[in-house]
């Protein structure tokens, strides 16, 4: 088993995403899936001062993948729907957007990247955070 702390996360290059197993064993609905994860973005991220024009998307070392927004200005204010608000990087932002998206799937393929996705996201100094906008 992979030790939490030895997880890392590397850049996906624009316009393969598709070449992402974890990414396209998710991606065959009729919403892209995508377009599913800036869809829990923009209701847990409800206020933003500027526009979102690009994404990227990061693969981590333990099969999973997540969506973040590409914009300079960080930290973000996220709000649950649990009501629990806090600030996090653009990176943690996107992983709980993430999370958020697979976890509304419904399918075993979703719930395998979720799971994945969940423990390297524990490797995080935020997942404290993370864990509470989850709840």
């Amino acid at each position: 088993m992979e030790d939490v702390k030895e997880m890392i996360a590397t850049a996906v290059r624009g316009g393969s995403w598709q070449s992402n197993a974890a990414y396209a064993s998710v991606s065959d609905g009729f919403i892209p899936f995508d377009v599913q994860v800036m869809n829990w973005y923009d209701r847990l991220v409800p206020t933003r001062n500027v526009d979102i024009c690009f994404w990227k998307m990061k693969a981590t070392s333990n099969g999973s993948f997540y969506i973040f927004p590409e914009q300079k200005e960080g930290p973000v204010s996220m709000r649950s729907p649990n009501d629990y608000n806090c600030e996090l990087t653009l990176e943690g932002s996107g992983i709980v957007a993430t999370l958020f998206a697979l976890g509304h799937q419904g399918t075993p393929e979703a719930s395998k990247v979720y799971q994945r996705l969940l423990k390297f996201a524990m490797s995080l100094d935020e997942y404290k955070h993370m864990h509470r906008l989850l709840d």
